[in-house]
Protein backbone atom coordinates (compact mmCIF):
# COMPACT_ATOMS: atom_id res chain seq x y z
CA UNK A 1 0.00 0.00 0.00
CA UNK A 2 2.85 2.24 0.69
CA UNK A 3 4.24 2.00 -2.57
CA UNK A 4 1.19 2.64 -4.31
CA UNK A 5 0.55 6.08 -2.19
CA UNK A 6 3.58 6.63 -2.94
CA UNK A 7 3.37 5.71 -6.87
CA UNK A 8 0.51 8.07 -6.93
CA UNK A 9 2.07 11.42 -4.76
CA UNK A 10 4.75 11.36 -7.48
CA UNK A 11 2.56 11.27 -10.52
CA UNK A 12 0.33 14.15 -8.93
CA UNK A 13 3.42 16.41 -7.95
CA UNK A 14 5.18 16.23 -11.01
CA UNK A 15 1.54 16.45 -13.18
CA UNK A 16 3.24 13.86 -15.69
CA UNK A 17 3.97 10.33 -15.58
CA UNK A 18 6.97 8.93 -14.52
CA UNK A 19 6.30 5.98 -17.12
CA UNK A 20 9.30 3.58 -16.96
CA UNK A 21 11.52 6.05 -16.31
CA UNK A 22 15.15 5.10 -16.87
CA UNK A 23 18.03 6.16 -13.97
CA UNK A 24 20.61 8.61 -15.02
CA UNK A 25 22.80 5.58 -16.23
CA UNK A 26 20.40 4.75 -18.63
CA UNK A 27 18.22 7.25 -20.68
CA UNK A 28 18.87 7.08 -24.30
CA UNK A 29 17.62 8.25 -27.56
CA UNK A 30 18.40 7.34 -31.17
CA UNK A 31 20.94 10.14 -32.77
CA UNK A 32 19.65 11.93 -35.14
CA UNK A 33 20.23 10.57 -38.62
CA UNK A 34 21.68 12.73 -41.16
CA UNK A 35 19.13 13.11 -43.38
CA UNK A 36 18.02 16.47 -44.85
CA UNK A 37 14.24 17.30 -43.37
CA UNK A 38 11.59 18.62 -45.64
CA UNK A 39 12.03 22.04 -47.02
CA UNK A 40 15.30 22.45 -45.20
CA UNK A 41 17.84 23.56 -48.18
CA UNK A 42 21.09 23.40 -46.56
CA UNK A 43 22.52 19.80 -45.90
CA UNK A 44 22.76 18.77 -42.12
CA UNK A 45 26.04 18.06 -40.20
CA UNK A 46 26.38 14.08 -39.57
CA UNK A 47 24.77 13.61 -36.12
CA UNK A 48 27.76 10.96 -35.20
CA UNK A 49 30.49 13.48 -35.91
CA UNK A 50 29.50 16.17 -34.00
CA UNK A 51 28.80 17.42 -29.80
CA UNK A 52 24.85 16.87 -29.22
CA UNK A 53 24.79 20.07 -28.13
CA UNK A 54 26.07 22.26 -30.16
CA UNK A 55 26.73 20.64 -34.05
CA UNK A 56 30.10 21.31 -33.69
CA UNK A 57 32.66 18.73 -34.95
CA UNK A 58 33.42 16.10 -32.22
CA UNK A 59 36.77 15.41 -30.73
CA UNK A 60 36.81 12.24 -29.32
CA UNK A 61 33.76 9.87 -27.74
CA UNK A 62 30.34 11.61 -27.37
CA UNK A 63 30.20 11.98 -23.16
CA UNK A 64 27.19 12.71 -20.93
CA UNK A 65 26.65 16.38 -20.56
CA UNK A 66 27.02 18.57 -17.18
CA UNK A 67 23.92 21.00 -16.11
CA UNK A 68 25.05 23.55 -13.70
CA UNK A 69 22.44 26.00 -11.85
CA UNK A 70 24.11 29.35 -11.54
CA UNK A 71 22.84 32.44 -9.86
CA UNK A 72 21.68 35.20 -11.81
CA UNK A 73 20.84 37.48 -9.30
CA UNK A 74 22.13 41.01 -9.91
CA UNK A 75 24.77 41.00 -6.74
CA UNK A 76 26.39 37.74 -7.99
CA UNK A 77 27.57 39.82 -11.19
CA UNK A 78 31.04 40.30 -10.42
CA UNK A 79 31.36 35.97 -9.77
CA UNK A 80 29.77 34.53 -12.61
CA UNK A 81 31.95 32.19 -13.63
CA UNK A 82 32.12 29.82 -16.86
CA UNK A 83 29.25 31.48 -19.36
CA UNK A 84 31.55 31.85 -22.14
CA UNK A 85 32.44 27.90 -22.11
CA UNK A 86 28.70 27.00 -21.61
CA UNK A 87 27.40 25.64 -24.57
CA UNK A 88 24.13 26.42 -24.27
CA UNK A 89 22.87 28.94 -21.33
CA UNK A 90 18.99 28.36 -20.36
CA UNK A 91 17.19 31.44 -18.62
CA UNK A 92 13.86 31.55 -16.71
CA UNK A 93 11.80 33.00 -14.15
CA UNK A 94 11.21 30.27 -11.75
CA UNK A 95 10.37 31.98 -8.52
CA UNK A 96 10.03 35.57 -7.52
CA UNK A 97 11.62 38.62 -9.92
CA UNK A 98 15.37 37.24 -10.45
CA UNK A 99 15.77 34.64 -12.82
CA UNK A 100 18.48 31.21 -12.96
CA UNK A 101 20.57 30.05 -15.77
CA UNK A 102 21.64 26.42 -16.57
CA UNK A 103 24.56 26.07 -17.85
CA UNK A 104 25.06 23.18 -20.03
CA UNK A 105 28.58 22.05 -20.96
CA UNK A 106 29.69 19.19 -23.20
CA UNK A 107 30.98 16.99 -20.84
CA UNK A 108 32.67 16.76 -17.44
CA UNK A 109 36.24 17.22 -18.34
CA UNK A 110 34.88 20.93 -20.47
CA UNK A 111 33.62 22.54 -17.06
CA UNK A 112 35.69 25.46 -16.17
CA UNK A 113 35.58 27.04 -12.84
CA UNK A 114 31.48 27.68 -12.92
CA UNK A 115 29.09 29.39 -10.48
CA UNK A 116 27.70 30.81 -7.77
CA UNK A 117 26.34 27.43 -8.20
CA UNK A 118 22.46 27.73 -7.60
CA UNK A 119 20.07 25.51 -6.12
CA UNK A 120 18.47 22.85 -8.91
CA UNK A 121 15.19 23.65 -9.85
CA UNK A 122 12.33 21.21 -11.80
CA UNK A 123 11.86 23.67 -15.05
CA UNK A 124 15.76 23.27 -15.97
CA UNK A 125 15.50 19.72 -15.21
CA UNK A 126 13.14 18.77 -17.31
CA UNK A 127 15.31 19.71 -20.38
CA UNK A 128 18.12 18.50 -18.65
CA UNK A 129 17.10 14.96 -17.90
CA UNK A 130 16.07 13.60 -21.70
CA UNK A 131 19.40 14.69 -22.74
CA UNK A 132 21.19 12.37 -20.28
CA UNK A 133 22.73 14.81 -18.37
CA UNK A 134 24.79 15.15 -14.83
CA UNK A 135 22.62 17.41 -12.71
CA UNK A 136 25.20 20.43 -10.26
CA UNK A 137 23.17 21.85 -8.01
CA UNK A 138 23.50 23.75 -4.42
CA UNK A 139 20.22 22.25 -2.72
CA UNK A 140 16.83 22.36 -4.81
CA UNK A 141 13.44 23.44 -4.54
CA UNK A 142 11.03 20.79 -3.32
CA UNK A 143 9.36 20.26 -6.96
CA UNK A 144 13.20 19.67 -8.66
CA UNK A 145 13.36 17.20 -5.19
CA UNK A 146 9.84 15.44 -6.08
CA UNK A 147 11.14 15.41 -10.00
CA UNK A 148 14.66 13.65 -9.09
CA UNK A 149 13.12 11.89 -6.53
CA UNK A 150 10.69 10.29 -9.12
CA UNK A 151 13.23 10.07 -11.28
CA UNK A 152 15.32 8.37 -9.42
CA UNK A 153 18.01 10.14 -10.58
CA UNK A 154 21.22 11.45 -8.28
CA UNK A 155 22.60 15.30 -8.66
CA UNK A 156 25.85 16.46 -7.60
CA UNK A 157 24.93 18.57 -4.85
CA UNK A 158 26.89 20.84 -3.20
CA UNK A 159 25.07 20.50 0.01
CA UNK A 160 25.79 16.84 0.33
CA UNK A 161 29.66 16.51 -1.48
CA UNK A 162 30.62 20.25 0.03
CA UNK A 163 34.01 20.81 -0.47
CA UNK A 164 34.94 17.24 -1.73
CA UNK A 165 33.45 18.65 -5.19
CA UNK A 166 32.83 22.39 -4.35
CA UNK A 167 34.64 25.52 -3.51
CA UNK A 168 34.17 28.70 -0.78
CA UNK A 169 35.37 31.94 -2.07
CA UNK A 170 34.82 34.10 1.04
CA UNK A 171 37.27 36.41 -0.31
CA UNK A 172 34.50 39.46 -0.26
CA UNK A 173 33.10 39.68 3.28
CA UNK A 174 30.47 41.74 2.30
CA UNK A 175 29.19 39.25 -0.33
CA UNK A 176 26.31 36.86 0.65
CA UNK A 177 27.30 33.28 1.09
CA UNK A 178 24.81 32.04 -1.54
CA UNK A 179 27.31 33.72 -4.13
CA UNK A 180 30.55 31.88 -2.80
CA UNK A 181 29.73 28.43 -4.28
CA UNK A 182 31.34 27.41 -7.31
CA UNK A 183 32.97 24.32 -8.91
CA UNK A 184 34.60 22.66 -12.04
CA UNK A 185 35.07 19.32 -13.84
CA UNK A 186 37.81 17.95 -11.63
CA UNK A 187 36.38 19.01 -8.66
CA UNK A 188 33.41 17.74 -9.40
CA UNK A 189 35.19 14.51 -10.14
CA UNK A 190 35.01 13.15 -7.10
CA UNK A 191 31.26 13.04 -6.76
CA UNK A 192 31.17 11.53 -10.04
CA UNK A 193 33.26 8.47 -8.23
CA UNK A 194 31.07 8.55 -4.97
CA UNK A 195 27.98 7.96 -6.77
CA UNK A 196 29.38 5.91 -9.51
CA UNK A 197 28.07 8.40 -11.99
CA UNK A 198 29.02 7.10 -15.77
CA UNK A 199 30.60 9.82 -18.11
CA UNK A 200 29.63 8.09 -21.19
CA UNK A 201 26.21 7.17 -22.37
CA UNK A 202 23.68 7.30 -24.85
CA UNK A 203 23.29 11.13 -25.51
CA UNK A 204 20.46 12.56 -28.09
CA UNK A 205 21.71 15.21 -30.35
CA UNK A 206 19.80 18.38 -29.05
CA UNK A 207 18.71 19.69 -32.53
CA UNK A 208 19.55 19.55 -36.33
CA UNK A 209 22.45 21.70 -36.84
CA UNK A 210 23.50 22.89 -40.32
CA UNK A 211 23.10 26.04 -42.42
CA UNK A 212 19.87 27.44 -41.15
CA UNK A 213 17.54 29.20 -43.20
CA UNK A 214 17.30 33.17 -42.74
CA UNK A 215 14.28 35.57 -41.62
CA UNK A 216 13.78 39.06 -41.42
CA UNK A 217 16.67 41.36 -40.34
CA UNK A 218 16.96 41.87 -36.62
CA UNK A 219 19.71 43.61 -34.40
CA UNK A 220 18.53 43.11 -31.10
CA UNK A 221 16.36 40.99 -29.04
CA UNK A 222 15.48 41.92 -25.34
CA UNK A 223 13.37 39.58 -23.21
CA UNK A 224 12.05 41.27 -19.85
CA UNK A 225 11.58 38.56 -17.22
CA UNK A 226 10.21 40.38 -14.86
CA UNK A 227 10.10 44.32 -14.09
CA UNK A 228 13.19 44.47 -12.55
CA UNK A 229 15.26 41.52 -14.60
CA UNK A 230 16.13 41.47 -18.20
CA UNK A 231 18.19 39.92 -21.23
CA UNK A 232 19.27 41.81 -24.55
CA UNK A 233 20.88 39.81 -27.01
CA UNK A 234 22.77 42.23 -29.48
CA UNK A 235 24.14 41.44 -33.17
CA UNK A 236 27.89 42.46 -32.98
CA UNK A 237 30.66 41.20 -35.76
CA UNK A 238 29.23 37.81 -36.45
CA UNK A 239 27.57 37.20 -32.73
CA UNK A 240 24.95 37.85 -30.82
CA UNK A 241 26.29 39.19 -27.26
CA UNK A 242 24.83 38.77 -24.16
CA UNK A 243 24.05 42.18 -22.28
CA UNK A 244 21.88 42.45 -18.99
CA UNK A 245 19.56 45.03 -17.76
CA UNK A 246 20.99 47.79 -16.81
CA UNK A 247 23.05 47.71 -20.43
CA UNK A 248 26.21 46.58 -19.78
CA UNK A 249 27.97 43.54 -21.64
CA UNK A 250 27.59 39.79 -19.64
CA UNK A 251 31.19 39.34 -18.45
CA UNK A 252 32.36 35.90 -17.70
CA UNK A 253 34.20 35.81 -14.43
CA UNK A 254 37.02 33.27 -15.22
CA UNK A 255 38.08 35.48 -18.14
CA UNK A 256 36.48 39.38 -18.60
CA UNK A 257 35.15 38.01 -21.71
CA UNK A 258 31.83 38.96 -23.38
CA UNK A 259 29.48 36.20 -23.39
CA UNK A 260 28.04 35.79 -27.15
CA UNK A 261 26.37 32.95 -28.64
CA UNK A 262 25.30 32.17 -32.32
CA UNK A 263 21.52 30.75 -31.95
CA UNK A 264 19.18 32.68 -29.91
CA UNK A 265 15.85 30.89 -28.81
CA UNK A 266 12.45 32.17 -26.93
CA UNK A 267 10.43 29.21 -25.92
CA UNK A 268 6.94 30.46 -25.34
CA UNK A 269 4.90 28.70 -22.87
CA UNK A 270 1.50 28.91 -21.18
CA UNK A 271 2.58 29.66 -17.68
CA UNK A 272 0.90 29.58 -14.37
CA UNK A 273 1.67 29.48 -10.55
CA UNK A 274 2.33 26.51 -8.40
CA UNK A 275 0.25 25.04 -5.63
CA UNK A 276 2.30 27.15 -3.30
CA UNK A 277 1.63 30.44 -4.59
CA UNK A 278 5.29 31.21 -5.26
CA UNK A 279 6.74 28.99 -8.06
CA UNK A 280 6.49 29.75 -11.31
CA UNK A 281 4.54 26.52 -13.74
CA UNK A 282 5.16 26.04 -16.98
CA UNK A 283 3.26 23.88 -19.53
CA UNK A 284 6.20 22.51 -21.78
CA UNK A 285 3.57 20.03 -23.89
CA UNK A 286 4.18 22.85 -27.31
CA UNK A 287 4.20 26.25 -27.62
CA UNK A 288 4.64 29.32 -30.32
CA UNK A 289 8.95 30.88 -30.38
CA UNK A 290 11.21 32.75 -31.94
CA UNK A 291 14.52 32.10 -33.03
CA UNK A 292 17.47 34.44 -34.12
CA UNK A 293 20.90 33.96 -36.37
CA UNK A 294 22.90 35.01 -38.32
CA UNK A 295 21.17 39.16 -37.39
CA UNK A 296 17.96 37.36 -38.67
CA UNK A 297 14.82 36.69 -36.92
CA UNK A 298 11.99 33.89 -37.36
CA UNK A 299 8.68 32.72 -35.58
CA UNK A 300 8.89 28.39 -34.72
CA UNK A 301 6.74 25.87 -32.94
CA UNK A 302 8.07 23.44 -30.47
CA UNK A 303 6.83 20.68 -28.45
CA UNK A 304 8.60 18.63 -25.77
CA UNK A 305 5.78 16.73 -23.33
CA UNK A 306 6.54 14.44 -20.55
CA UNK A 307 9.50 14.65 -18.17
CA UNK A 308 11.25 12.18 -20.58
CA UNK A 309 10.43 13.58 -23.72
CA UNK A 310 13.41 15.62 -25.62
CA UNK A 311 12.93 19.15 -26.79
CA UNK A 312 11.90 19.47 -30.57
CA UNK A 313 12.22 22.50 -32.59
CA UNK A 314 10.08 23.33 -36.04
CA UNK A 315 10.06 26.20 -38.63
CA UNK A 316 6.78 28.19 -38.55
CA UNK A 317 5.29 25.81 -41.19
CA UNK A 318 6.79 22.83 -39.54
CA UNK A 319 9.46 21.36 -40.69
CA UNK A 320 12.42 20.86 -38.11
CA UNK A 321 14.52 23.40 -37.59
CA UNK A 322 17.83 23.81 -38.36
CA UNK A 323 20.18 25.51 -35.92
CA UNK A 324 23.93 26.75 -36.77
CA UNK A 325 26.54 24.69 -35.56
CA UNK A 326 27.96 26.48 -32.36
CA UNK A 327 26.64 28.18 -28.91
CA UNK A 328 22.67 28.65 -28.18
CA UNK A 329 20.71 30.65 -25.76
CA UNK A 330 17.49 29.44 -25.02
CA UNK A 331 15.40 32.09 -22.42
CA UNK A 332 11.59 30.13 -21.55
CA UNK A 333 9.20 32.68 -21.61
CA UNK A 334 6.00 32.39 -19.91
CA UNK A 335 3.77 36.29 -20.06
CA UNK A 336 3.75 36.76 -17.10
CA UNK A 337 2.78 40.35 -15.51
CA UNK A 338 5.72 42.89 -16.18
CA UNK A 339 7.38 40.55 -18.65
CA UNK A 340 7.19 41.63 -22.42
CA UNK A 341 9.44 40.61 -25.63
CA UNK A 342 10.73 43.22 -28.33
CA UNK A 343 12.78 42.60 -31.52
CA UNK A 344 14.49 45.85 -32.79
CA UNK A 345 16.33 46.34 -36.11
CA UNK A 346 19.63 48.52 -36.34
CA UNK A 347 17.41 51.67 -36.80
CA UNK A 348 15.88 50.67 -33.26
CA UNK A 349 12.36 50.29 -34.75
CA UNK A 350 10.48 47.42 -33.17
CA UNK A 351 9.81 45.04 -35.77
CA UNK A 352 8.68 42.09 -33.19
CA UNK A 353 5.64 42.36 -32.05
CA UNK A 354 4.47 43.25 -35.29
CA UNK A 355 2.31 46.64 -34.98
CA UNK A 356 -1.36 46.13 -35.67
CA UNK A 357 -2.63 46.94 -38.61
CA UNK A 358 -5.82 49.62 -38.34
CA UNK A 359 -8.48 48.95 -40.46
CA UNK A 360 -8.72 51.57 -43.51
CA UNK A 361 -12.23 53.10 -42.32
CA UNK A 362 -13.03 54.54 -45.85
CA UNK A 363 -12.90 51.51 -47.74
CA UNK A 364 -15.13 49.85 -45.69
CA UNK A 365 -17.26 52.55 -45.59
CA UNK A 366 -17.05 52.72 -49.90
Amino acid sequence: MKQLIAAILCVALLLAGCGAAPSSSQIASDQVQDVLPEGTQQPLVAAKAVYPLTGQELTGDVQRPVAVMVNNAAAAGARQWGLSGASVIMEALTEGETTNWMLWFDNLESVPKVGPVAPGKDLFWQFALPMNSILVQKGMNTYAENLLNCYGWQPLDALMLGVNSFDYDGSDAAMPMEYDWYTQGGSLQYGVDHYQIPLSGKVPVWQFFGSPVLGQTAAALTVNFSEKQGTTLRYENGAWVMYRADGTQQLDANNGVPVQVNNVLVLRSEASVKDDKFTREYNLTQGEGLYLVNGTWQKITWKKGDVADELQLFTENGNPLVLAPGKSYVAVYGDFAGQSLSITDEEGNTVYPEAETEPDTEAAAE
